[in-house]
């Protein structure tokens, strides 16, 4: 089944996310404050800087940003930013459920899922624990499957969503999402060609993209892996969205 190349995929890909090579890559932000339209107050490594961007950011929330910064003039410059899609609490299954998540039947996989969002929903205490269930039972119910999980350096978010073969489509494909605390966002997308499984990883940071095409003979797939660049990502589901006004 073509969805089996995920698990392979997001393994390796949180393995690069190590300690080790973190330093390399795109940092957490932290907005404290707006300042103006376009100037915001970040806490970036317990240090706050005044930055410039056109990007609407919104106060409280944390973003990975590409961080440039000028010592002499004591002037940073970040090229992206992007939403961090959950919180560490919110990362339910941990790396061994996720790969045996796709070792099972689809069928079996998905309604054991939903099974356990369900128990997770009628157990939560908090409005955003409750809310947080919805919208990942509403995704699922929308073909949508998001897995937040955690890992050995940090935590992240898989989802994925099929397309289903219509009449004379020569090839499968899954849609794909995914964020790592220290990589960022990918997305992309796996199709099935003539038997063959061909995959595009889209990245939105360079840092990241130098990573992934060192470690590219890690894969089994190589031979029909291509990364690249890609100026905005989004996930195929937005979590922690205020869609809901429940009282717990």
């Amino acid at each position: 089944m073509i969805v089996s190349a995920l698990p392979q995929l997001q393994s390796l890909l949180a393995s690069l996310g190590s300690a080790k090579i973190s330093a390399l890559l795109p940092l957490e932000v932290l907005v404290l404050k707006k300042l103006s339209p376009e100037k915001f107050l970040l806490q970036i490594k317990n240090k706050n800087f005044e930055v410039s961007t056109p990007k609407p950011l919104v106060v409280g929330e944390k973003y990975l940003a590409s961080v440039k910064h000028d010592v002499k003039q004591n002037i940073i410059n970040l090229q992206h930013f992007h939403k961090i899609p959950l919180k560490t609490s919110q990362a339910i299954f941990s790396m061994d459920e996720l790969l045996s998540h796709f070792k099972k039947p689809s069928k079996e996989s998905l309604t054991q899922l939903h099974s356990q969002l369900l128990n997770n929903l009628a157990s939560s205490t908090t409005k955003e624990d409750f809310s947080f269930y919805t919208q990942l039972l509403l995704g699922l119910s929308q073909g949508v499957v998001s897995l937040p999980f955690k890992y050995a350096h940090g935590f992240g978010l898989l989802q994925y969503k099929k397309k289903r073969k219509q009449e004379k489509q020569s090839q499968d494909e899954v849609q794909f999402y995914a964020h790592l605390k220290h990589l960022g966002p990918l997305d992309g997308v796996i199709r099935l060609i003539d038997g063959e499984i061909n995959i595009i990883i889209n990245v939105l940071f360079e840092e990241s993209l130098e990573i992934l095409k060192q470690f590219q003979e890690e894969f089994s797939f190589n031979e029909a892996l291509y990364i690249q660049l890609k100026t905005e990502i989004k996930p195929l589901l937005a979590l922690n969205e205020q869609v809901l006004d429940i009282s717990i």
